[in-house]
């Protein structure tokens, strides 16, 4: 299952109008993915136990790391906001190609 929630739609409607972020946003996206990064981890902890499977943490890895992107896409800084959320963003997707193909898509105007 995807990210989703009432501060994820925020964040996305927030960035499609082009306007700043507001503070309590931000906050509420920072304990949204510091929620689901303590998840993964614990999951990770459970498959090294024998106890969870590896598709489990992984599915937990990826909405945590996307829940971060959306989290540092929503920067004051442009510069920041983009380093930040494309790092984040490229640890969840297993075509990292297809992801730079897109960015430099944007990056060219297209």
């Amino acid at each position: 299952m995807g990210l989703t929630g009432p501060e994820v739609e925020d964040a996305l409607a927030a960035l499609r109008s082009g306007l700043r972020t507001a503070p309590a946003l931000r906050d509420r996206l920072k304990r949204l993915y510091e929620a689901l990064d303590e998840e993964q981890w614990d999951l990770q902890e459970q498959v090294d136990a024998g106890q969870a499977l590896e598709s489990e943490h992984l599915a937990a890895f990826s909405k945590a790391r996307a829940a971060t992107a959306l989290y540092y896409a929503t920067d004051d800084d442009p510069q920041a906001a983009c380093a930040e959320a494309l790092y984040e963003a490229l640890a969840t997707v297993d075509d990292q190609a297809e992801l730079r193909s897109l960015v430099d898509g944007q990056l060219a105007g297209g």
